[in-house]
């Protein structure tokens, strides 16, 4: 089993706001320096990467959380981690 290294900030994300991807290297081999992470939106399909590394962990999304996004998977593409799966709350008017 992966372990979860994956977090993202606010937990849970916020359709419309901006928001980060983390990775916690603590928990990866030691001769892990960088990680790519492809995030899929729900329902839009809609897919971006980014790369994290021990020297800036987290990583801001860019363009923001979609406004129309309801769900997340984030995917360690180079890592040991387990995917990230998270809900996206409505903005609020």
């Amino acid at each position: 089993m992966n372990p979860d290294l994956i977090s993202v900030d606010p937990d849970p994300l916020k359709a419309g706001k901006a928001g980060k991807v983390c990775y916690d290297f603590s928990g990866a081999p030691e001769e892990l320096s960088s990680v790519t992470l492809q995030i899929t939106w729900d329902p839009s399909g809609y897919v971006q990467t980014v790369v994290c590394t021990r020297a800036e962990p987290c990583q801001p999304i860019q363009g923001g959380v979609p406004k129309t996004a309801e769900g997340v998977t984030i995917v360690d593409q180079t890592g040991p981690s387990a995917d990230y799966q998270g809900t996206v709350s409505p903005s609020s008017p």
